[in-house]
């Protein structure tokens, strides 16, 4: 019963990127899956419940790998550069689908109340753990002495918008200069030394 379902939401993943939310129907999705489009109907009553499961289920697993970066027993300026590299391989692997759900017009409206209204505590909960990293990182010196939520705004600033920003653009150059350019501004900052 669960594969199926995985299947469903794998196939609207990949029926999604490649039509869009509202270029897609059920059958569409059912047919990916290899599934009748009643079987679908089991599972999610409708498309816009199939694509709020799809995103959870994207959101859960971002989720735990930042959770899993965070609790890593490594320094705190490698859980740093764990979460930018990670945050950079799934949007170079999952492009087109955050491109396609995160600004299609009509969904942009949608995004944002969903986003606040079921996620919010999963976004807080992570910049809470994200907030305690870099309270260890200012107890041992190995980062500035400054306020630790301002610090976690920053620097989740520094990461998320370039790199949307890449996705938005369909940018073809090298993300991967992206992430040194980014932990390169975070540790040595932006005042040039002398200046």
């Amino acid at each position: 019963m669960k594969d199926t379902r995985n299947q469903i939401l794998d196939a609207a993943k990949r029926v999604i990127t490649q039509k869009g939310f509202h270029g897609s129907t059920m059958e569409d999705i059912a047919k990916a899956a290899g599934v009748a489009k009643g079987t679908s109907y089991l599972y999610f009553k409708s498309k816009i419940e199939l694509y709020l499961a799809v995103m959870e289920r994207e959101f859960d697993y971002i989720t735990s790998c930042f959770e899993e970066i965070i609790k890593s027993r490594i320094p705190v300026l490698k859980k740093i550069e764990g979460i930018i590299s990670f945050f950079i391989e799934y949007m170079k692997e999952n492009r087109d689908f955050v491109f396609s759900l995160m600004y299609e017009p009509p969904l942009i409206k949608m995004n944002k109340d969903v986003i606040h209204k079921r996620y919010r505590n999963k976004i807080d909960n992570i910049r809470h753990k994200f907030i305690e990293v870099l309270e260890e990182g200012i107890r041992r010196g190995d980062i500035i002495k400054e306020d630790p939520e301002v610090l976690a705004d920053v620097i989740f600033g520094a990461i998320v918008r370039p790199v949307i920003q890449f996705v938005i653009r369909k940018k073809t150059g090298d993300i991967d200069s992206l992430k040194f350019k980014i932990m390169n501004i975070l540790t040595k900052g932006i005042v040039r030394k002398g200046g």
